[in-house]
């Protein structure tokens, strides 16, 4: 890879955004040019965690102060309820990577049963690609939206992926 990325991490102060700001911050083609967060206003991420001390990234700002136009992918590690609500304002500006639970399901009926509130953009629920690579590697690699998975749904997906690409199994994990 030749370019660098210019990616931002909305939802920066938690625990998902920081693991992933560590992470994105050490690759040598991103560079961090946002960091937002929905209860900071602007701070010193290396204040927060020792672990950045050595990296050049930006102060930490109200997430909604993000200039889409200076970004190439936007990181949502936000609460949830929240990252969808972004999304619907911002949806088509850039490349979304959803880490929140709000787009793992495509079906807003379905969303509304696990979730017990009403998704803000149902109309958009179809266009974010599940993010588990070892089922949607091919349709990750030419979309714009990605709704990563949890953990727990990973670990449970993962061993069946044979039995279920082989039609062995019909199964509901709930």
């Amino acid at each position: 890879m030749d370019r660098t990325i210019k990616a931002a991490v909305l939802g920066a102060t938690g625990y998902t955004g920081s693991e992933l700001i560590y992470i994105l911050s050490s690759h040598p083609n991103v560079e961090l040019v946002f960091l937002g967060s929905d209860k900071s206003k602007r701070l010193d991420i290396e204040s927060l965690h020792k672990d950045f001390s050595t990296k050049n990234l930006p102060y930490v700002k109200p997430y909604k102060e993000i200039e889409l136009s200076n970004v190439d992918v936007v990181f949502t590690s936000l609460p949830h309820n929240v990252s969808h609500k972004w999304v619907k304002e911002n949806f088509n500006k850039s490349k979304i990577i959803d880490l929140s639970a709000d787009f793992r399901l495509n079906n807003s009926k379905i969303y509304k049963e696990n979730y017990l509130n009403e998704h803000s953009c149902p109309e958009l629920l179809n266009k974010f690609i599940y993010g588990l690579s070892e089922i949607n590697s091919k349709i990750i690699a030419n979309t714009d939206y990605v709704a990563v998975p949890g953990c727990y749904p990973t670990s449970i997906l993962l061993p069946l992926i044979p039995l279920i690409k082989n039609k062995l199994i019909n199964i509901v994990i709930n």
